[in-house]
């Protein structure tokens, strides 16, 4: 987005990780907002969940330039959508990558830690009583910890 708001606006607005806090995204040419609100459009068109939200969360950083701020209900969206991932270790690294992203964007919402960290309770209940078919369950269990470590650091924040 930056090198099409640089192409479009001819030069006149150039925006750097320095300036980027201080630039007037009001000032972008309408082709950019028109190119960003696109690629959230094609994001909505994905059936796939996971894809889906890890697309989304990728272009949660471009809001700005159509003027928007990430919303809480974006996050509670997202936060919802994990609970369609089928399987447990994949749906709590992205709980985890979700609260990375909210944290960064919005370090006070709290609502959707909240959905995180009580689903992420059900799944790891889940995964201790089924196990995995091939691997030991003191083992698979520990892999579970960074993601459940990583919520709690948000949540306490």
């Amino acid at each position: 987005m930056i090198k099409l708001t640089k192409e479009y606006s001819k030069g006149r607005i150039v925006i750097t990780p320095e300036n980027e806090e201080t630039t007037d995204f009001s000032q972008l040419p309408e082709k950019v907002i028109e190119i960003c609100r696109n690629w959230f459009l094609k994001s909505a068109c994905i059936r796939e969940v996971l894809p889906r939200i890890y697309l989304e969360l990728a272009l949660v950083s471009s809001h700005k330039y159509m003027q928007m701020r990430v919303q809480q209900s974006d996050l509670l969206r997202l936060s919802k959508m994990v609970r369609g991932i089928a399987e447990p270790l994949c749906a709590s690294y992205t709980c985890a990558y979700l609260a990375r992203v909210g944290h960064t964007m919005s370090p006070n919402a709290k609502d959707y830690l909240n959905l995180l960290v009580d689903f992420m309770f059900k799944i790891y209940a889940q995964s201790y009583a089924r196990g995995h078919p091939t691997v030991e369950k003191s083992r698979y269990m520990s892999l579970f910890d960074p993601t459940v470590d990583w919520l709690m650091q948000c949540l306490a924040y």
